[in-house]
């Protein structure tokens, strides 16, 4: 899935042309043919090659240093996005936005206690921001934190409330810690808002039979079956937290801090 949307493409050209007014009509046009304000940009486009030319090569700003960090992150390219990422966080270290991409980079680079901190400078800076309490919830539950991961895991629900994985690594937490009361109410949350998950069907099963609800478990269990082979079902005991793909880049674009 393509970095820009294409109305983040004629986002950027319009604040460079200074909104000037013979631009709009081409400019809504191009937006009406997308089909929609979030199309995204065809498959194969060059997402580096798109933030430079929206950026420049040697851009200077914050937000431009983060946009092309963030192009070189999506495409994979980890270690060229720490360069213009750390620019910008030393250029403004009270960047909401530079501090998450940062810490989204150093995380891909398993630089786990860097990209801690930089996860708890964001939710001091903007804590209002979902993302930033899930990815620290989840370093948390790394380092088996699992009290005050299940703070954050809470925090982000406050602010998302329907965030299936963020119930399901809630129930993670509830589960590990033994308090399978708390994680069954999170795992039928989940099950709930994602039932074509097997993972969360498996985390409620188990959870029921912690807490003596046997006949429950059997229909989870079922269902857990019939979305994930044998071989792929986990106990969330038996799976660390580390183990689990973060819910935010399982699929299609990382949350950004506008």
């Amino acid at each position: 899935m393509g970095l820009y949307s294409m109305s983040n493409v004629v986002w950027r050209i319009m604040k460079r042309f200074f909104f000037i007014p013979t631009l709009l009509p081409s400019l809504i046009a191009l937006l009406l043919l997308t089909g929609c304000t979030e199309a995204e940009v065809t498959d194969g486009v060059d997402e580096v090659a798109l933030a430079k030319t929206l950026v420049g090569e040697n851009p200077q700003s914050v937000d431009d240093l983060t946009d092309l960090g963030f192009a070189y992150l999506t495409a994979g390219r980890i270690d060229e996005a720490l360069v213009p990422l750390e620019k910008a966080n030393a250029l403004q270290p009270e960047s909401a936005k530079a501090n998450f991409e940062l810490g989204l980079a150093y995380g891909a680079l398993g630089r786990h206690k860097e990209k801690m901190e930089k996860y708890r400078e964001v939710v001091r800076l903007q804590p209002d921001f979902a993302p930033a309490h899930f990815k620290l919830a989840q370093a948390l539950a790394v380092d088996d934190y699992h009290q005050e991961a299940i703070q954050h895991y809470q925090k982000a629900l406050t602010l998302s409330p329907g965030n299936a994985q963020s119930h399901y690594y809630l129930g993670m937490s509830f589960y590990l810690s033994k308090r399978h009361k708390e994680a069954v109410g999170a795992f039928e949350n989940a099950s709930q808002l994602a039932p074509e998950n097997g993972k969360m069907w498996h985390g409620l099963a188990l959870s029921y039979l912690e807490v003596g609800r046997y006949k429950d478990a059997l229909e989870p269990f079922k269902k857990a079956l019939a979305l994930n082979p044998p071989a792929r079902a986990h106990k969330p005991a038996d799976a660390e937290p580390r183990k689990t793909p973060p819910a935010y880049e399982e699929k299609g674009q990382v949350a950004r801090i506008p």
